[in-house]
């Protein structure tokens, strides 16, 4: 087995100490890469609304900067010094751009957090973890976040 590429797409509302100890572990036991992704909702979803004075293009910059924030201190604690990492930032829909990256950047393997979501949550809002398992090129290993 040769992993030497791991993505780990990262909830800023909901990262996770434990997701970030199993990305560090296989990526030092393997000598591997971690790619720290994010995905951003786009914001031209909100075009239709009738909102004045705001421009859709400063509030996807402003997002975009507390992503790169986050998620620069979210590396410094966890992966600084000890792992080779690169972060990511892409705009859309999760699940897709997650799928669309494996090929791109030639993944070996992704470990990402799981809500662990069921029942009428899960019927209605669907599982990030569980399209991307679906639509996958490579292994993926999950770990339940709270």
């Amino acid at each position: 087995m040769d992993i030497k590429k791991i993505l780990v797409p990262i909830d800023i509302a909901h990262s996770s100490e434990l997701l970030a100890q199993y990305a560090r572990t296989i990526a030092e036991k393997f000598d591997a890469r971690l790619i720290v992704m994010y995905v951003a909702r786009d914001v031209e979803d909100l075009e239709g609304l009738q909102v004045p004075h705001i421009s859709l293009e400063k509030v996807k910059e402003e997002i975009l900067d507390f992503a790169r924030a986050e998620l620069a201190v979210f590396c410094d604690t966890h992966f600084a010094g000890g792992v080779e990492y690169e972060v990511l930032i892409r705009t859309g829909s999760a699940y897709r751009e997650i799928n669309a990256v494996i090929p791109e950047l030639k993944i070996d393997l992704v470990v990402m957090g799981t809500h662990g979501t069921t029942g009428l949550d899960r019927f209605f809002f669907g599982s990030t973890a569980e399209r991307v398992l679906r639509g996958a090129l490579c292994p993926v290993l999950t770990v339940k976040i709270t």
